[in-house]
């Protein structure tokens, strides 16, 4: 008999965010539990195959009915006594493991229907609003990225089941060698946007290449999966680098990262690897959402004049490109020890 019945959201050879935290959270369930996985990723298929399917499946905007059907199928099944989804997206799920008299935990990545409404259109609101309500009704644990995400859903759907926070956390990558490097890199004018090519990613740093990168005395490189055919964004300083095989290197080359992202919900990724790898970093309110930091973790910058006059002020200035400040905000509060026994007291809690 398993323990917990998984099921993810993104297709498991996807480089980006979410994937990251999907990835995080079933390597420790798989580590303390017997966890049976179902993969719930969405087939590829065109454009109008996936507006025919917004308005016939009963899980809209990402999945057909033979999909559908098939984790429907798992669901029923199953001997697990726990469900846990990655996802609010797929409240449908859940309703079909509370009727069957499973436990069920919801990840919450997002507010997905704010998400949508401000990134793909309100075409698709209602029936997430829909997914996210089933999602709510049929969750016995509700896990948050941060206390935005419970003030929203609050605000978008009423009184929650019970919910606690688990922050982003990412194992650390960073070993001696690495550390060495970091600490005696030898300073440039190289900055370093990584994300993957989604709207709040892409018109961050479009927004910056078109109001910033003129005015600054430095070059930006572009590195995330599906940025390679973004050539348009490439400018006399700055360079579109695309997917990235060695994430390492290109950290450690970095003099400074920058995040000017405005928009969106949950936890920024690309954060925690700023604070990994102790880089000086640049970022806005949004993307140091759901974060505790040092002062000197970072440099706020929310408007154009702030991000000119503080990266010409860290280029033209003798300052260190590790700040040792950040890489312990990460040890400390974002690399995945404590999320561990977080995690298995949530699972142990409704387990009984």
């Amino acid at each position: 008999m398993s323990d917990i019945l998984y099921i993810s959201e993104l297709n498991p050879n996807e480089k980006n965010g979410g994937a990251a935290i999907e990835k995080r959270n079933l390597l420790y369930l798989s580590k303390n539990f017997d966890v049976d996985n179902a993969e719930a990723y969405t087939l590829g298929r065109g454009k109008l195959r996936k507006i025919l399917d917004l308005f016939t499946s009963k899980v809209p905007t990402l999945y057909n009915r033979k999909e559908v059907k098939n984790i429907k199928k798992k669901i029923l099944n199953s001997d697990a006594k726990v469900l846990f989804i990655e996802t609010t997206k797929m409240g449908y799920y859940n309703k079909i493991a509370k009727k069957k008299g499973m436990k069920v935990v919801t990840f919450v990545h997002n507010n997905e229907a704010y998400l949508y409404k401000t990134t793909r259109g309100k075409l698709y609101v209602p029936f997430i609003k829909k997914q996210e309500k089933l999602a709510i009704k049929n969750s016995d644990f509700l896990i948050f990225l941060n206390e935005r995400d419970i003030l929203d859903f609050k605000d978008y759907y009423g009184n929650l089941s019970k919910y606690s926070i688990l922050p982003i956390s990412l194992d650390d990558e960073v070993n001696d060698s690495i550390l060495s490097e970091l600490k005696n890199h030898q300073k440039g004018k190289n900055g370093v946007f990584f994300g993957s090519n989604f709207p709040p990613n892409y018109n961050g740093i479009k927004w910056f290449i078109d109001n910033v990168s003129d005015s600054i005395d430095a070059n930006i490189y572009v590195y995330g999966r599906g940025f390679n055919d973004s050539k348009e964004l490439e400018r006399k300083n700055v360079f579109v680098m695309g997917e990235v095989s060695d994430v390492s290197k290109m950290m450690v080359e970095a003099d400074f990262f920058i995040s000017p992202i405005f928009e969106g919900s949950g936890m920024k990724v690309k954060t925690c690897h700023a604070l990994m790898y102790g880089k000086k970093f640049f970022a806005t309110d949004e993307s140091l959402e759901g974060y505790k930091l040092n002062d000197k973790s970072f440099v706020l910058c929310n408007t154009k004049e702030e991000f000119i006059k503080n990266i010409n002020d860290f280029v033209k200035n003798d300052e260190k490109t590790f700040v040792e400040e950040a890489r312990a905000d990460y040890l400390n509060k974002y690399s995945t020890s404590s999320f561990e026994s977080k995690l298995c007291e949530i699972i142990n809690e409704i387990n009984g």
